[in-house]
């Protein structure tokens, strides 16, 4: 073990542990997460929030529905870490035939080996960052960030484009239904039937 590699990997195996049935996890696009039905859904939680007046905080409701969705969309993080890590085992064996010996520090080999490197579905990019710590960006297979991992601070999830954008139409969904509803009431006082307003996308 190269001085100063353990703790990294022992950041990507712990990462999310023993999770999962090891199966390849199937990733959806976001026209196939956000549906009339999902939008209609969105739609009736920000209505009956509106009547409830809970407009100081996101709601419970949405923000699992919210959650769950981006998932749908996310990557399978758990599969790009383990490929990672063996793609940075191969690296460690490049190293060794090109220098005649394997590198001593891990800051030896991430200033040798730092780029991006090809790794199953995704990548990795080994870095050094300005206050000499070592870390590696994980790509997902589309070459968005899905996160870091450094033995100091652990795996940090960066949200992909299509967990972004799938957040911003729900967000967006949400707001406009809740602004909807809001002034209606404010309008009218005696609205209480959600059916009373239409609902559909």
């Amino acid at each position: 073990m190269i001085v100063g590699s353990s703790g990294l990997i022992n950041s990507i195996n712990k990462a999310y542990g023993n999770k999962g049935s090891g199966k390849t996890k199937q990733r959806k696009s976001v026209d196939e997460v956000i549906t009339d039905d999902v939008l209609k859904k969105v739609r009736e939680i920000a209505y009956k929030d509106a009547e409830n007046g809970d407009s100081a905080s996101p709601r419970k409701e949405i923000v699992g529905l919210l959650s769950n969705l981006r998932e749908q969309v996310a990557p399978d993080r758990k599969a790009l870490l383990n490929e990672a890590q063996r793609q940075m085992d191969k690296d460690i064996q490049q190293f060794a035939l090109k220098k005649g010996k394997r590198p001593e520090t891990l800051l030896e080999y991430i200033l040798e080996m730092e780029g991006k490197f090809e790794s199953g579905n995704g990548s990795y990019e080994a870095q050094r960052s300005s206050s000499g710590h070592t870390y590696m960006k994980i790509y997902d297979e589309n070459g968005d960030l899905a996160g870091t991992c450094s033995s100091n601070s652990g795996f940090h999830i960066h949200h992909t484009s299509a967990e972004k954008q799938v957040e911003q139409i729900i967000a967006q969904e949400y707001k406009d239904a809740f602004t909807e509803r809001y002034n209606a009431i404010k309008a009218n006082p005696k609205i209480i039937d959600t059916s009373s307003l239409d609902i559909s996308v």
